[in-house]
């Protein structure tokens, strides 16, 4: 019963809001989203969170996101972190 209401307390934290796309990030998921979705490009990363955070509706933000992103890794890596970081996108909204 504690490991069901551990993997319930997680699944509420990820669906807490967001006041930012990048809040709350640890250090490793902002080194893998860098460095899979950003070829290492921090200023790119960064300028995408900002630019993520201006806009009015999750299908902008997530249009933008796509846009923004020069993936670099296996395919299955890429739709991972794809995947991952779309999720946080409603969390702003």
């Amino acid at each position: 019963i504690d490991a069901i209401e551990e993997v319930s307390l997680a699944e509420q934290q990820q669906r807490k809001p967001l006041s930012s796309v990048g809040e709350g990030l640890t250090i490793l998921e902002r080194a893998n989203f860098t460095s899979i979705l950003f070829s290492n490009d921090d200023n790119g990363f960064n300028d995408m969170l900002d630019n993520v955070d201006d806009c009015n509706s999750v299908d902008e933000a997530t249009k933008l996101f796509r846009k923004s992103i020069n993936p670099y890794g296996r395919k299955e890596d890429v739709d991972l972190a794809i995947k991952s970081f779309e999720e946080r996108i409603p969390r702003i909204f």
